[in-house]
């Protein structure tokens, strides 16, 4: 590319030498070859610096734009719960239901319209920063919001949760229930005596949510991201990807229905049609779950591509050739489906891949037990903090520590008798020179000390309060670590 620009532009200066010999009637006297390369070079160099430097800033406005575009899209992401789940709307509404309740309604139902809406919001709140959410706590949300609703709106709206099966997942992506109740609520308006319904099927594979639909749709400002929002985070997050080997269409269109059939539309799909194209596959995602990978590609044998890539993930092989099958053992192979198979057969297959390979959650605090036996080694941790005063510096003995609590670049300190020291280091630097085993980041803001830890309640949304020592306020832990909080008091 190099070699090339530098002789286009020695042409554009020769081409520029010529013309100005000609327009002046100048005698041609050849230079010498190096002289005639640098006037030239000169040359060309003053006619085209506007117009590289046209291309250049038009290149650089476009790499601007691209990145503010990827910013965009990221920020979007990161904020596309909030924007439907603290709606200005939603919450004046909530505000002017208690405002009527208060007038007509005994006390209690009125209390128990504010502990509904708290809980929500203070569930929102708490949990605005996190990708996924178990599957009981977006149910509990979703029960939350069905009160409001059914108390703002009576029989308007009517909400049912049916549990089919035990769901093999246990996770969402965060507030994506009450996304999809959100819609349905903003989009369909009861008339004329007309409930809308709305049912939440929980089964083995899936979480549907289906809805009557009004016939004349509210109409209100939209511009359809919420579920198109949510969808892209399904994308985001799901990590279950699948390889399909297939030289004929229609036979890997069949394989795409039953994979989607079985495995629900959160899957990642990819393909290949050759042995280049399945090797490429291979190399870009080491990562995949599962391959299904017919025995004739369309330059060559499947088994190549296994032999040059040594891939480690499960293979079922689905084709018409039986001849293959001690090969097809001999590699990663966990079935072999004889072409032309049915959907129950594809199906036995999947589901003996499921019990071989179904991946397993490794809690936190396990993963951390093992790597501290595996490590070996003893850490240096902090016995005491040098706290700066007014009237001089305090030794801080770290057994005396009961809460620590973020506060921008510093942390506030309270020790056992309730005395507040700040200290001039992140909560995350803390947290890497106390002890484990003695304290414990409860949230992302606190890490508290086991000896000063008086009392523990139940909080909602399987979290808990702590009562510190000398501490007025309790503390609570946040939901997605209650498990591994829980362990680490027994261990």
């Amino acid at each position: 590319f190099i070699v090339l620009a530098f002789l286009s532009w020695e042409v554009v200066g020769f081409l520029d030498m010529w013309r100005d010999y000609y327009t002046a009637h100048n005698p041609w006297e050849l230079p010498s070859f190096d002289i005639m390369l640098v006037q030239n070079f000169n040359r060309s160099a003053g006619d085209s610096g506007i117009l590289l430097g046209l291309i250049l800033g038009k290149k650089y406005y476009d790499n601007q734009l691209d990145n503010i575009e990827i910013e965009n899209s990221q920020k979007e992401l990161e904020l596309r719960v909030l924007r439907s789940q603290y709606d200005p709307h939603f919450l004046y509404n909530s505000l002017n239901t208690i405002d009527a309740l208060i007038d007509y309604s005994p006390k209690e139902k009125v209390k128990e319209y504010i502990s509904h809406l708290a809980a929500l919001y203070r569930y929102l709140i708490h949990t605005k920063d996190e990708d996924i959410a178990t599957l009981e706590d977006e149910i509990s949300l979703a029960k939350n919001y069905f009160y409001l609703i059914k108390t703002r709106f009576e029989n308007d709206y009517d909400f049912e949760i049916v549990k089919k099966e035990e769901p093999l997942a246990h996770y969402l992506p965060n507030g994506s229930l009450l996304t999809v109740l959100e819609n349905v609520v903003k989009h369909n308006t009861a008339l004329n005596g007309n409930t809308i319904t709305t049912k939440i099927s929980i089964d083995r594979k899936s979480v549907i949510i289906t809805n009557t639909v009004s016939k004349q749709r509210a109409k209100v400002e939209s511009m359809g991201n919420g579920l198109r929002n949510l969808n892209k985070r399904y994308e985001l997050l799901s990590d279950y990807k699948v390889l399909i080997l297939e030289d004929e269409i229609p036979a890997k269109k069949k394989l795409v229905y039953y994979l989607t059939n079985f495995f629900g539309d959160s899957i990642v799909l990819d393909s290949a049609r050759s042995i280049k194209e399945a090797i490429e596959n291979l190399e870009n995602n080491p990562e995949y779950n599962l391959i299904l990978s017919d025995i004739k590609l369309l330059d060559g044998n499947s088994f190549e591509v296994f032999k040059k890539t040594q891939t480690l993930t499960p293979i079922i092989f689905c084709t018409a050739y039986n001849e293959h099958l001690l090969e097809a053992f001999q590699t990663n192979g966990i079935a072999y489906v004889l072409k032309p198979y049915q959907e129950p057969e594809l199906q036995s297959a999947l589901k003996k891949f499921e019990k071989l390979f179904q991946p397993k959650v490794l809690e936190k605090s396990i993963f951390n037990q093992l790597q501290k036996a595996l490590e070996k080694r003893e850490e240096n941790y902090k016995k005491r903090f040098a706290i700066k005063k007014s009237n001089g510096i305090k030794l801080l003995e770290t057994s005396e520590i009961g809460l620590i609590q973020a506060n921008g670049d510093f942390c506030k300190i309270f020790d056992y008798i309730g005395q507040l020291h700040s200290i001039s280091k992140s909560i995350g630097t803390l947290a890497k020179e106390l002890n484990p085993e003695q304290f414990f980041k409860i949230n992302r803001s606190q890490i508290v000390g086991m000896a000063h830890i008086e009392k523990i309640e139940s909080y909602s949304n399987n979290r808990l309060a702590l009562y510190i020592k000398g501490l007025k306020e309790h503390v609570i832990t946040s939901s997605t670590i209650t498990k591994e909080f829980r362990i680490w008091l027994e261990s």
